[in-house]
């Protein structure tokens, strides 16, 4: 199998791109049933390193999934150093930081089989995300192959606006939407304090079965 790159970006701070990033590299390395045990890798390019310390919370006993490096001060030669790690890995996904810089997320798009734009679905969020749109559309210039895909992230329960929203960024004619949405759930921050992924901490939740839906929409994407 050729090592598959997924870029998680949004220019918008408090999108949920490394809870993104994490929940689908988990579902990418624990259901056997999607991807026959692959080898995952989370690239964290914020210089926070959030997606590094959630993976350093875990217990000794049970720790993340996947491998997590933290590679931010690579900058623009992102793509030089994810190219180091392809042969090992079988998914390879980049946790961009926010920010109007479109460096990392553009170039990381340059080697990227699948961008994933995760929103939450408000109006303020749906205008911002249109920046991202258009790095991505540039990407997309320059790689071919690359799909692009809207993800609806934070989706609170019985709201009618953040449904009309959501309806709205499917309309969009150039950047598809996945039919998959991640409800609003307390389990993602439980996840993070403790180092796990959803479907680690509880394999039978809401929450695990909408991470594990997003990555079935994905591999039928990208393989």
């Amino acid at each position: 199998m050729t090592c598959k790159i997924i870029t998680v970006f949004n220019q918008k701070g408090g999108s949920g791109k490394t809870t993104m990033s994490m929940s689908i590299a988990s579902a990418l390395a624990l259901d056997h049933k999607l991807t026959k045990s692959k080898r995952v890798l989370v690239v964290d390019m914020d210089d926070q390193g959030t997606a590094v310390q959630w993976s350093a919370q875990a217990d000794g006993s049970a720790p993340f999934p996947c491998t997590v490096v933290g590679l931010h001060r690579a900058g623009h030669s992102i793509i030089n150093e994810i190219k180091k790690f392809t042969t090992d890995f079988d998914y390879i996904v980049i946790d961009c930081p926010p920010g109007k810089d479109p460096v990392i997320p553009g170039s990381a798009m340059m080697v990227s089989d699948l961008a994933v734009i995760p929103m939450n679905p408000s109006p303020g969020d749906m205008w911002a995300a249109q920046g991202a749109k258009k790095i991505a559309m540039d990407a997309k210039f320059n790689n071919a192959d690359l799909k692009v895909r809207f993800l609806i992230n934070n989706m609170p329960h019985n709201s009618s606006l953040s449904k009309e929203v959501a309806d709205l960024v499917g309309q969009d004619s150039d950047v598809g939407v996945f039919e998959s949405v991640i409800r609003s759930r307390t389990a993602f921050q439980v996840c993070m304090v403790e180092g796990v992924s959803v479907i680690q901490l509880e394999p039978n939740s809401k929450a695990a079965f909408e991470v594990r839906q997003l990555a079935k929409e994905i591999i039928s994407l990208i393989g």
